[in-house]
Formats: C-alpha cells, structure tokens, sequence
C-alpha cells in the first residue's frame, strides 16, 4: 500500500488505519510508528485523521468486532456518496473552478466521514456512559490498596468478598463461573460475565489458575483484574504490582497485560512483569517465547514499542520516558515465585528496595555509603524481615533501622 501518497480522506477510508486507530495492538503500532517515523511529512495528516475519528472517544474496553465492522461499512458507505457526481455532458471546469471542486469534494468527504463516526460514536457513548481511562484500571482503583489489607482478597462481582488466609494462597477458575479454593473450596463467581479483583497484601503472595488455563504468580503488595470467563477476540487483565504469567498459547485470542504506564501482548509464553503503582519505572522479563511491549502508550507519536526476546529484560522509564533493553539472568527476577530473592553480585540497594516493597516496611541504612555493597546468595521470604535483615547483617555488617513504610520505598529500584 503506497501510504505516502494518501491523504486525510485516504486514511479514513483504510481499513487497515481504521483498526490501528480504533483497535490497536501490538503488530498495528509497530507498523504505524516504524511508518511515522520514515513519513515525518504525514504526521499532520495522520494526526488529523485519527483526530475525526476519535471525536468521541472510548477508552472503556476494546469495541467489538461487529461494531468495528459497523462502523467501516458506514465510513465506506459515506465515502462513496461524497466521492459521487452525476454524470453530464458539462464542459470541463476552468482551472480555478477545478481547485474549487477539489477541496470542496476534500471538505465534503471528511464532513460526511465525520458526521457517521460522530453518530456512531455518541450513540456508543451514550450507551456506555463517559467511561474511565481504563475498565479494568478503573476496577483496580475501586478495590481496597494492598497495604491496607490484612489478608489476600478476592473481590467478586457481586460486591462479596472471600478471604484467603494462607501466606501463599492458591485459587482456580474451573469453568460455569465456579472457583476453587486451595483445592477444597468451592465457590459461585456469581456473574460469569464480570471481573474479579484479586488483593494481595505485603509479605504474602498468590498462585491464580485462570479460565483459558493461564498460571499467574501475583506478589506481594498487587492487584490483578481479570474476567471471569474470556470472552471475544483477546484475553485482557489489568496488573498493579508483580507478577509473574505462564501464558497459555491461542493463536486466535492474544494474552495482554495491561498496566498502568506499559501493556505486554503474547499468545503463549512465560514472562514477569513488575509495575508498581507510584514507582517511575515499569519493567517486563521474558523467560520464554515472545512479547511485545507499547510504552509511553497515552501518545500518539511518543509512542515505544520493542519485541522481547528470551532472557531481556525491558524497563520503562516513566520521567525520562525511555525504554531500556538489556540481557539478563532471568532467575533473578523470576525467583520470588518460589518464595526466596536470589542475589548475585547485587547492589544492597537494589536488595533492600525489593525488601522494603515485599514487607512493606523502610529499611535505613545508618551509613548510606552501606548501599553500594553487593550481596551473593538467597533470602527466604517465607521469614519475617528480622530474620531475612539478620542475614544479610552477618554478611554484609550491615547497620539499619527498621519502621513503618510511607507510600514512597526509602530506596527506589532504579
């Protein structure tokens, strides 16, 4: 497709644009941005088609398929009626009148397309309401914060709420809205159709078996929203905090994880993704298989997307707004799953970061100069901090203070 030589009305008419601006997903933006960035001279004529149709925008969940389809077939519809001209045996207009005719029919196309999009989507938004900029986001905020809750929770649609006592709890969606609790437990969803939130407090985690028979690891001090059935074309859940996906592979309906500052897409694989809320960066870990990343997501043209492949790891910088991709030694990110923090030639003040997010709890070091330390081994997180705090004294002569954590960590992870 010659894109370069389309105008507004040309992209309104694509097909392939109409999705990227109304569906988008990893493949389309990798196009479209790796395109804008070879076109920098279409990027006000993109920018201006994306502009007519997102007059009325909905942010609250994917638009279904047959809406999407809706809405090209009008969008199509409308461009032919503005491209038609009864046929005459006129002469042919001077060259004045033809520039005339030519913006006029410009103008009269991008009317047409814009009063259908304009209809369309406010019948949608009536219908939907004014939305959130995210569903799924938004259920996240709705639900208790982690650090305020004694215990994990899980947060059903009908307002009920079933607690988990376990510091490893465990939970899986057998089919009919029905959830099993530690193998025992059985529980009713109560609408097969809704969202449930899962709450993990710090100092415990949480193994989830979803619907399509994706494994989730939720750490400590997270939230994670997510169907209780999988409907339509993709499987979406929202994340704050850890996690850690084994993802089962459907070629047909991607696997995306959304948070607050990045999304990752799959269709099967096994990876970590760690997005705190109120921290400034956001970071994934492949361990296997493939992912793609959109970062800075709430631009147009800021917009980074990257391909992960198995042991990189990618990190968002939110202030910077930058994405970093490097190789790593996945077992380092991955091993709080199995309830230790493995440390290899590891900075205390990554190490101390990591604890204080996990217990909750600040850790000041009496002499900062401590921070640059390394440390070699493996901590149990099945301890309290006191014990893990003592090891890590012996070795390292470390002299701290512990005490009730605010909401920003005493030691950021980079």
């Amino acid at each position: 497709m010659n894109y370069h030589q389309f105008s507004v009305p040309d992209f309104l008419a694509d097909d392939y644009f109409l999705e990227w601006v109304l569906r988008p997903d990893v493949a389309n933006d990798v196009f479209w941005l790796n395109w804008l960035q070879g076109h920098p001279d279409k990027k006000e004529e993109v920018a201006e088609a994306r502009r007519l149709i997102l007059l009325l925008r909905f942010p609250d969940r994917p638009i279904a398929d047959e809406r999407i389809a809706g809405m090209l077939q009008a969008i199509h519809a409308a461009a032919d009626q503005a491209e038609s001209r009864p046929a005459g045996n006129r002469r042919p207009p001077a060259p004045r009148q033809r520039v005339a005719a030519y913006f006029w029919r410009q103008l009269t196309y991008v009317g047409a397309v814009a009063l259908v999009l304009c209809g369309l989507f406010a019948a949608h938004f009536l219908y939907r309401g004014a939305g959130t900029p995210s569903r799924l986001e938004a259920l996240a905020r709705q639900a208790i914060l982690p650090e305020h809750a004694a215990e994990t929770q899980l947060l059903l649609t009908g307002a009920r709420t079933v607690v988990l006592s376990p510091k490893v709890s465990s939970l899986s969606y057998q089919g009919n809205g029905r959830i099993r609790i530690a193998s025992q437990e059985a529980v009713e969803a109560e609408n097969p159709g809704g969202f449930n939130v899962l709450v993990v407090p710090p100092g415990k985690r949480s193994v989830l078996a979803l619907d399509d028979g994706t494994k989730v690891w939720v750490n400590s001090g997270s939230r994670l929203v997510y169907p209780v059935s999988f409907t339509g074309n993709e499987r979406r859940v929202y994340l704050d905090g850890e996690a850690y996906f084994e993802v089962q592979h459907n070629a047909q309906k991607p696997f995306l994880v959304e948070t607050q500052q990045m999304d990752v897409q799959v269709l099967g694989t096994s990876f970590n993704v760690t997005a705190y809320p109120g921290e400034q960066t956001s970071s994934a870990v492949l361990v296997n298989g493939s992912i793609g990343l959109i970062a800075n997501k709430t631009t147009l043209f800021g917009k980074i997307s990257r391909q992960l492949t198995p042991n990189q790891q990618a990190v968002y910088h939110q202030r910077e707004q930058q994405l970093q991709v490097r190789e790593v030694q996945v077992e380092d990110y991955i091993s709080w799953k199995e309830g230790y923090l493995l440390a290899r030639e590891m900075p205390l003040r990554t190490i101390l970061a990591r604890l204080e997010r996990y217990y909750n709890r600040r850790i000041t070091l009496r002499d900062v100069r401590q921070e640059q330390q390394t440390f070699t081994g493996k901590l149990d997180l099945k301890q309290d901090i006191t014990e893990v705090m003592d090891l890590l004294a012996t070795t390292t002569e470390l002299d701290y203070l512990l005490s009730e954590r605010s909401t920003a960590p005493e030691h950021p992870l980079e």
